[in-house]
């Protein structure tokens, strides 16, 4: 028997040093939860439901303790007990309610129920959205050719200032 677990907050992450987006959500874990994950390695699979569409959503996921996703954090989780799950799907958006979820493992758990077909049409996927700025672009071959040329102007400007100072100098002389 599975236990359903409330969602208590949805998140992104960037993830590791690619530019993929992957949501998070947050659970209060009970034994029977930390079990399950325990025996299958930290790596489960989800069934969310109740997040405002009607449709039941299953997607493979990696558990981590609060305090080490996103980001090292140890008094957030010593605080919360939450656990965060990181789901292993692109990041399209918040969704309009919290849901619930469910897991499942190879080990220790009841298997995952047979898929059924959504009997409503489907929305149009959203856009994802980035909060993040866009990475700069690598330098190419013709911001290259810019410096050249600016220091090849620069030195014969130089060059010249030399050689106007060298015959003003010479007049003196004179």
């Amino acid at each position: 028997m599975h236990h359903t677990y409330k969602i208590i907050r949805w998140d992104a992450m960037m993830s590791g040093n690619s530019n993929n987006i992957l949501p998070l959500l947050y659970i209060v874990p009970d034994e029977q939860f930390l079990k399950l994950a325990r025996d299958n390695k930290f790596s489960l699979t989800c069934e969310i439901t109740d997040i405002g569409d009607g449709k039941t959503y299953t997607h493979q996921c990696t558990v981590n303790k609060s305090a080490y996703v996103p980001n090292c954090r140890p008094n957030y989780f010593a605080k919360t007990g939450h656990y965060v799950i990181t789901l292993q799907v692109p990041w399209v958006g918040y969704p309009t309610k919290l849901g619930n979820i469910k897991f499942y493992g190879i080990k220790g758990g009841e298997s995952l129920p047979p898929k059924s077909t959504p009997k409503s049409t489907p929305k149009k996927k959203s856009k994802v959205v980035s909060t993040a700025p866009p990475p700069p672009p690598p330098p190419t071959d013709d911001s290259n050719k810019m410096v050249i040329a600016s220091l090849s102007i620069g030195g014969a400007l130089i060059l010249l200032l030399l050689i106007l100072v060298g015959v003003e100098i010479l007049r003196k002389k004179k």
